[in-house]
């Protein structure tokens, strides 16, 4: 895990642009998960919905709500929820070089910002978009990176998450997934235009209330391309698509 310095700049970076063409997705809720039709017909999960889907990974939510209360679940939830949103606002603002970024947003989120605005200042080079909209036939899946861009000199997912307390590599397999995913995703959509595989992800940590207020996980996503396929073959194989939206254009896309 990499550390920067945290100490806030007072004037701020203007990032070079070189957006990608954007794509369309629709979105969906079928049985409290989200579904995305693809341009050509395909509906396909969310990947934070296959992610979310591992038994153990929901045993051990549920017993975190027996243990805190369904109540105090539940307000925890909200905050980490609005908490996150925020966080990606901001970012993505800041990234767009929009001049009132902070516009708007509670003291708490700036501070969440300013823990990681280091990171980003220092690390990334090149933008090639932000909330890009991506879906994949290979994994049957879509949803949204971050974003994409030459970080370090190479070409890498980031992802931007909170957290209450520090997080350990062993804790966050899924974080590392996910952005895997997006990099195989971003292979797909945009062939044309990547024409290598994506080396990198970069996964960085707002911390709320811990001993690093910031923290950043680098990998090679060769280290987790076959697991994703694993795991999202295992989640297609256990979890049919709903027959309700099962249709002959979409039967001829999947």
């Amino acid at each position: 895990m990499q550390r920067f310095n945290s100490k806030t700049q007072q004037s701020r970076k203007h990032f070079e642009r070189q957006d990608l063409y954007q794509i369309d997705l629709e979105s969906t809720t079928i049985d409290g998960k989200r579904y995305y039709w693809t341009p050509d017909g395909a509906l396909y999960p969310s990947v934070t919905s296959v992610l979310g889907s591992n038994p153990e990974k929901k045993e051990g939510l549920d017993r975190w709500r027996k243990k805190v209360g369904e109540v105090k679940a539940d307000q925890i939830s909200r905050r980490a929820s609005d908490r996150g949103t925020q966080l990606h606002q901001i970012c993505e603002d800041y990234l767009l070089n929009k001049e009132n970024y902070l516009a708007k947003h509670m003291p708490l989120h700036i501070e969440l910002f300013n823990h990681i605005r280091p990171i980003l200042d220092e690390g990334v080079e090149v933008i090639y978009g932000n909330e890009l909209a991506l879906f994949s036939h290979k994994l049957r899946t879509a949803g949204r990176t971050d974003m994409f861009c030459q970080f370090q000199g190479l070409d890498t997912v980031v992802d931007f998450k909170t957290a209450t307390k520090d997080k350990k590599d062993g804790w966050i397999e899924d974080y590392f997934l996910q952005s895997t995913c997006y990099a195989i995703m971003l292979e797909e959509v945009y062939g044309d235009m990547i024409l290598h595989e994506i080396p990198q992800i970069a996964i960085v940590i707002a911390v709320e209330d811990g001993e690093n207020k910031q923290q950043l996980f680098v990998k090679k996503t060769s280290d987790y391309r076959e697991k994703v396929l694993n795991v999202f073959n295992n989640y297609h194989d256990q979890n049919p698509l709903p027959k309700a939206v099962y249709t002959p254009k979409l039967s001829e896309n999947i």
